[in-house]
């Protein structure tokens, strides 16, 4: 599990090697069922690990299923940990991205939200702009433009707040708030 831990980190948006895909699935499956808190926390993690392994290979269906275990098991948590509070915004973001790639916009407006009040409560601004360009992404999907564009500045307002602080190997950049304005602006430039 550590190893899938640490390639997922490292690579968060490449699916894992078939070796330890195999090796993630074996562990969940030992994992399984178990009530200790410490074993039971560790098969959430798994859990996550593998369903964004899912969204990776483009199953979002089945990574949907497994993320709503985990947020199902996080609300069993304690609720008042900082750091439960932080997966629980980061499970939230990724079940929004999933159900954007099924199309079932109601349900990614719903956990977006969920994440982008997460990640304001805990200051994770780095996070909550990674969320305003996903919500701008699912309002340009719904055809919100208008939106889409409003929330697109916000975050590159927020983007000139954050960018001398975060680290050079971390996957944040610019152009993601930047390619979310441009398509708002050609949406609402197509509408007129």
């Amino acid at each position: 599990l550590l190893q899938c831990q640490v390639y997922s980190m490292t690579q968060p948006y490449t699916p894992l090697p078939d070796s330890l895909s195999d090796c993630l699935r074996s562990s969940i499956q030992l994992l399984r069922g178990q009530k200790e808190m410490r074993l039971f926390g560790t098969y959430t993690r798994g859990v996550f690990i593998y369903a964004n392994h899912l969204s990776n290979e483009g199953e979002f269906r089945k990574a949907i299923e497994e993320f709503r275990f985990v947020e199902s098991a996080l609300q069993g948590m304690d609720t008042a940990s900082m750091m439960i509070k932080m997966n629980a915004a980061h499970t939230h973001n990724m079940l929004a991205l999933c159900y954007a790639q099924v199309f079932d916009l109601d349900n990614a407006n719903l956990y977006i939200e969920k994440a982008i009040n997460g990640y304001r409560a805990l200051n994770l601004r780095e996070d909550l702009y990674n969320a305003y360009i996903n919500k701008a992404a699912i309002l340009s999907t719904q055809g919100n433009s208008g939106a889409a564009l409003s929330l697109a500045e916000t975050a590159l307002q927020l983007w000139g707040e954050i960018e001398t602080r975060i680290p050079a190997d971390r996957k944040i950049n610019k152009l993601g708030a930047e390619n979310q304005k441009y398509i708002a602006l050609f949406d609402l430039a197509d509408s007129l």
